[in-house]
């Protein structure tokens, strides 16, 4: 995988500034007044292991195992993402405006630029997988979004998920994706893999705003659990 950089604008209420995040795809990093952060989803970004020192300067939320969290915050973030136009692909903007935190919800809104017309969402969603469905109904006929959201071998785990980045990579079992059929199955293959040694682990995060090689969009005969309909 390739490592991806987006540029943000990150504010709360001791200020705002420019940063960056970059990412494989599975977890994403920040660096904002000198201090390292790492996570999955924006709601969970925690201080990295390589900086341990303690930083007055933001706000957390503590959790159940002692760890703390950033919150209420709001940030700008400036992705690049495929679209699939008819037999082409071609990369385009979106840009995220994202809010965290008991003060300020949890809401994403989008707006995808291309050079045939601009697409935003209608009001603030609390997912992005809702967010990007709204977006990609406003499209044009034969233009698709071509991120790991519209993967045959993406699903969400049925305990639920995050804002963003709560989607799981299947396609090291591709032989195995046309054989779940239902949650129960679904729930068979993630007990299964999850059991395994981790370095052996054959499921993995990804962003729904990711892409790579193995993208399939699903056929209707595959059976997915997340609302994306071919």
């Amino acid at each position: 995988m390739n490592l991806l950089s987006y540029p943000i604008i990150y504010k709360d209420k001791f200020g705002e500034e420019k940063a960056k995040i970059t990412t494989f795809g599975t977890t994403l990093h920040i660096k904002l007044r000198d201090t390292r952060f790492e996570g999955q989803c924006f709601e969970t970004l925690e201080i990295s292991e390589f900086d341990n020192q303690e930083n007055d300067k933001f706000e957390w939320e503590k959790c159940q195992d002692s760890s703390k969290i950033l919150t209420n915050f709001e940030i700008k973030v400036k992705f690049q993402i495929q679209l699939a136009i008819e037999h082409n692909q071609q990369m385009e903007e979106m840009i995220a405006q994202i809010s965290t935190g008991n003060e300020k919800g949890t809401n994403v809104f989008l707006e995808l630029k291309t050079d045939f017309g601009d697409f935003k969402n209608t009001k603030n969603y609390d997912s992005f997988e809702d967010a990007l469905l709204e977006i990609q109904s406003l499209l044009p006929q034969n233009t698709k979004i071509k991120t790991c959201v519209s993967c045959k071998f993406s699903n969400y785990h049925p305990i639920g998920n995050g804002m963003f980045g709560g989607l799981y990579c299947f396609k090291k079992l591709a032989h195995q994706v046309d054989k779940i059929v239902d949650k129960r199955s679904l729930l068979h293959c993630f007990d299964k893999e999850f059991a395994k040694d981790e370095e052996k682990q054959k499921i993995f995060n990804v962003q729904e705003t990711f892409d790579c090689l193995d993208h399939r969009f699903p056929k209707k005969s595959n059976w997915t659990y997340k609302n994306w309909i071919e």
